[in-house]
């Protein structure tokens, strides 16, 4: 999704999207799940020539908009329908309209800037122009006399800017944009996540960014090996107390307390009562976009991958292991990145957004569990364990991937395609979970040797042993659904009659159940899980 984005939507070369995000909405009363990125300024993109000091401190100040797509809609090449596009950025969404697209405060915004100086501050291209802007905000501190002017001068940029005449006392001097090393200024004792990400609320853009309180002091408790290759090895305690939001245009910081019991939080607290909020503070629009933090979820999980054996003489010779399932990802086998998706609780009557990480026995390929974190307001931080029973198969992510490469049709397709001239990627795998039972999806991109992005080609679906992939979802979907056997080709024909139904109905479940490939990846979404559970039973009755 990443090359999708740069080659469609970057626009000029001095934009830049960090990475993309994957967040939910509700869009025509519909629960979406979808993948969101800013685009912001990078100057190092520019030639040598155009980096001047009037152009990286006067002009080139900010990125502008966002880019938004469903997880779950693609055009018939392959390539994601958008909900927010372009600059100044459009949507036909009224709840997407983003009102303030000037990102001022980001992920890649590194060095400082004046602004509502005497030089036209670009605000982005039109055609063979450009429009230019003038900053509305409180952001960055006035040079409102000569000596704020000396002063952040001798700070920044010298004489340069001391003896520039371009400033004025209405200019603005932002500094430490850069989101997540702006809010360790604020707040060096807490541990920030690596993966902020951005939110629309009310038109404005704001950023979300995980803080954790850790300490390797804490007594009785094992830290963390030299193995693990985060950024928290090392460290016996670990809380995601706090939620750092960030305004994208003005640069205001506010730090919401959600783990009010952690005694480490409690005493920061104490020591500057007035730099901390209560979750309850937060405005219930940002509320419905936190996370459960994936590095959050991914140390609960190594840790809880040994201490779920509570005997202690299994315990002792660590009988039941378990290690993260692996799966092949662009051809190369790595283990399992936690995922976001949307998924229903079995008695709920609606999806919620969580993060899934699926794991194996030490040394074998079958799926033993897998753990989720719930990132709803209602349920959150709720941290969930699933175990199979032992007694019974149920097939890991690498078994599938197997399955994909021993079924003769599609290997043969691929083979076919990843010839000199083009190259297949097999997308990252996903497991839902579905009441007792696992339905895997795996996406299948195909890109040109002469093309900058791939677009998808296959969905390969699996349940139980039962394979099937197509040129859609929905099609892969009513193969599975319609027999036992693998569809000869992509988009075959349909069964009619009742059985049809059954598909459609299924389909229209799953559709609603869950929005998501994983992350960076496609997927069908579906809120009625009872609905897909009893089609799928009345289908397997009518074989």
């Amino acid at each position: 999704m990443d090359d999708v984005y740069k080659q469609f939507q970057e626009i000029r070369l001095y934009y830049q999207f960090p990475d993309v995000d994957i967040d939910r909405y509700t869009l025509n009363g519909r629960y979406r799940q979808v993948m969101v990125a800013a685009r912001e300024m990078d100057l190092s993109n520019l030639p040598e020539q155009s980096r001047t000091f009037v152009n990286r401190r006067f002009k080139y100040t900010h990125g502008n908009g966002v880019v938004m797509n469903t997880v779950s809609d693609f055009t018939s090449q392959g390539l994601p329908n958008f909900l927010i596009k372009d600059i100044p950025p459009v949507t036909e969404k009224k709840a997407l309209e983003v009102r303030t697209p000037q990102i001022y405060y980001g992920e890649l915004t590194k060095d400082h800037v004046v602004v509502n100086t005497r030089e036209k501050e670009f605000d982005y291209p039109s055609g063979e122009k450009n429009v230019y802007i003038r900053y509305q905000g409180r952001g960055g501190v006035r040079l409102s006399n000569i000596w704020r002017k000396f002063l952040f001068a001798y700070k920044f940029d010298g004489t340069r800017l001391f003896l520039s005449d371009y400033p004025t006392r209405d200019s603005r001097i932002m500094f430490h944009r850069q989101i997540r090393e702006r809010a360790a200024r604020l707040a060096p004792f807490l541990h920030f996540d690596n993966d902020p990400y951005i939110v629309l609320w009310e038109g404005e853009l704001y950023w979300i960014l995980d803080a954790y309180t850790t300490s390797g002091d804490y007594p009785y408790s094992e830290p963390l090996s030299s193995a693990f290759s985060g950024d928290f090895q090392g460290i016996n305690y670990l809380r995601n107390s706090v939620k750092t939001v960030v305004n994208a245009y003005t640069g205001e910081v506010s730090f919401y307390v959600f783990e009010a019991e952690d005694a480490l939080i409690r005493a920061w607290r104490s020591a500057f009562p007035h730099l901390f909020k209560d979750a309850e503070q937060m405005p219930e629009g940002l509320r419905a976009h936190i996370r459960y933090p994936a590095d959050m979820l991914l140390v609960q999980g190594l840790v809880y991958a040994k201490y779920h054996m509570t005997d202690p003489m299994v315990f002792y010779n660590q009988e039941d292991l378990w290690v993260r399932a692996t799966e092949k990802y662009h051809q190369k086998v790595q283990p399992v990145q936690p995922y976001y998706m949307l998924w229903e609780q079995p008695g709920s009557d609606h999806a919620e957004f969580v993060l899934i990480l699926p794991f194996t026995p030490k040394n074998k390929q079958v799926l033993i569990g897998w753990i989720a974190g719930m990132c709803d307001p209602e349920n959150y931080g709720r941290f969930l364990a699933y175990k199979f029973p032992k007694e019974k198969r149920v097939l890991g992510p690498q078994q599938v991937e197997t399955k994909i490469d021993q079924d003769r049709h599609l290997s043969g397709q691929l083979t076919l395609w990843d010839q000199r001239g083009s190259s297949v990627i097999r997308g990252n795998m996903l497991a839902i979970p579905v009441e007792k039972t696992l339905l895997y999806v795996e996406p299948i991109y195909l890109q040109a040797d002469t093309a900058a992005y791939p677009e998808l080609r296959l969905v390969a679906l699996m349940h139980d042993d039962r394979l099937s992939y197509a040129e859609s979802f929905d099609q892969a979907l009513q193969g599975l659904l319609r027999d036992r056997q693998p569809p000869a080709a992509p988009g075959a024909a349909q069964r009619p009659g009742s059985m049809e139904e059954l598909v459609q109905r299924a389909r229209k479940a799953l559709d609603d159940y869950l929005s998501h490939l994983g992350r960076k990846n496609y997927g069908k979404a579906a809120e009625a899980l009872e609905t897909l559970d009893n089609s799928l039973q009345q289908i397997h009755n009518q074989q």
